[in-house]
């Protein structure tokens, strides 16, 4: 509170002594945290961060009037640059940026805010570290260029070619481990696919002009320019996104998409597994006719 010169104080009690002792003052003060975070200072220089928790006081010289929090990660903006402290230490994060959530990523979303902080130092075009905080962890990583997004998803390329996504509003972020929900893989913005590399632990771009069918299955749309047709390749996905041509053809579902026929054979789709079954195709009926006139 105030004193009789205008300038705020803040006292610890001590309540065995029943005691107060003043640990700071200055000429401003904001409460940013229900009584259990105070900012105080006297200019932007010196001002620091007072945080009450389980009857424990931290302090963190944030040295500015732009605090805040995500998750329990304090965050603060500098010179427009936004820093952390995480663990007795500041941590450049960069300059901030939004990614506006869906409806289906905000409700999930642990904080149930609908917007998803990520922070970005360096030239995203050239080499950048990405800085997210989630569930009050900070993840970094450095990046080469190439990044992109879509809806709920952050896209990164690292040195080697692959890629870190990470999904907002969930749980899990699929930068580190396997997906354990859904589908390993992912689009981005241009329609791009990408597999999950378990051999990298990361994602592997695919290609532009692909459609993934299965857990294990892509379909990739190619042309012809002598015949001026377009036409589809079928490709069986190994665990480490490693693709091995099936067929050739016109590609069509036959049966609520648990079936699809791509050139001579028809594959299904096992609604347990949501993978292809390539071991035990299927002949079309186009097929067996041309087998019987031993064409």
């Amino acid at each position: 509170m105030p004193s009789q010169r205008q300038r705020f104080c803040l006292f610890e009690w001590d309540s065995e002594k029943e005691l107060f002792t003043k640990i700071a003052d200055g000429t401003f003060a904001k409460d940013i945290g229900y009584s259990t975070k105070i900012l105080l200072g006297n200019d932007d220089a010196d001002t620091n961060l007072y945080i009450m928790k389980d009857d424990c006081l931290s302090i963190i010289p944030v040295h500015t009037q732009k605090v805040g929090f995500i998750d329990d990660v304090c965050v603060y903006e500098r010179n427009e640059q936004w820093y952390c402290f995480i663990n007795e230490e500041e941590i450049l994060l960069g300059k901030r940026r939004e990614l506006m959530l869906s409806l289906s990523a905000f409700h999930a979303s642990a904080t149930g805010g609908c917007v998803l902080y990520y922070f970005i130092q360096g030239d995203v075009e050239k080499d950048y570290t990405l800085s997210i905080i989630k569930n009050s962890i900070l993840i970094q990583g450095k990046y080469v260029g190439d990044f992109r997004y879509k809806g709920d998803y952050i896209f990164a390329r690292l040195e080697d070619g692959s890629y870190d996504v990470y999904k907002a509003g969930a749980l899990c972020v699929y930068d580190a481990s396997y997906p354990q929900e859904g589908y390993p893989y992912v689009y981005d913005d241009l329609g791009c696919v990408y597999f999950w590399n378990e051999a990298r632990r990361a994602w592997k771009w695919v290609s532009s002009k692909a459609i993934a069918l299965a857990k294990n299955a892509v379909l990739i749309n190619c042309y012809n320019p002598k015949t001026n047709k377009k036409y589809q390749v079928l490709y069986e996905v190994d665990s480490n996104a490693a693709l091995r041509e099936i067929a050739q053809g016109h590609f069509c579902f036959v049966s609520r998409n648990s079936r699809f026929c791509v050139g001579d054979f028809v594959y299904e789709i096992d609604s347990s597994t949501q993978k292809v079954d390539f071991e035990n195709p299927r002949a079309t009926f186009k097929k067996k006719v041309k087998s019987f006139l031993g064409k």
